[in-house]
């Protein structure tokens, strides 16, 4: 059977023809309708957004979890500290990063919080106190059982510590305590 041009197809209207069906058929799906291109648009940026969502919070998680091993890592060492010497460091002594270094033994990346800064620049993020922001850490050193009894000077013996932080997820400050002491 003949194939029967696209000029009869718009004559007969009457009969229908499955060539004719076929041909115009064919010439309206050649490309995307505008609609079409909008969907998927629109779910491409649905998808980006969920995507930048979740990798922020993983970023999140991932800093407050260096927190919380970098606090770790200095309780330890205040630990080992007090086993050696029978007290904890006081607030005065511990600000220097080379006292840190060499009697605590703690690294470079375990005293800068994430988000302070690089470890090359001289930033020093163990604070008096406790931590205000999440780009500091903070040490508290006691003589004694007071919380008043604050241990500043190297002359004191320090008896117990408190180590801070503040998580990003939470915004809440956390107190790590000593172990040994009082």
């Amino acid at each position: 059977m003949k194939s029967i041009p696209s000029v009869s197809c718009r004559k007969l209207l009457v009969l229908t023809i499955p060539n004719c069906y076929y041909e115009s058929t064919m010439k309206q799906r050649l490309g995307f309708t505008i609609v079409e291109i909008i969907i998927v648009i629109t779910v491409i940026a649905i998808l980006a957004t969920i995507g930048t969502v979740s990798y922020s919070s993983m970023q999140v998680r991932a800093r407050d979890n260096e927190r919380v091993a970098d606090i770790d890592t200095m309780a330890a060492s205040l630990e080992s500290y007090y086993e050696r010497f029978g007290k904890y460091p006081d607030q005065a002594t511990i600000t220097g990063s080379t006292f840190i270094a060499t009697e605590l033994r703690v690294t470079e990346s375990a005293l800068t919080s994430p988000g302070a800064g690089s470890v090359s620049a001289p930033i020093f993020s163990y604070i008096w106190g406790a931590s205000a922001n999440t780009a500091q850490y903070g040490y508290i050193a006691y003589r004694d059982t007071g919380t008043a009894n604050q241990c500043t000077l190297a002359i004191h013996t320090c008896t117990r510590f408190i180590l801070s932080y503040t998580p990003e997820q939470s915004g809440v400050r956390v107190n790590v305590t000593s172990k040994f002491g009082n």
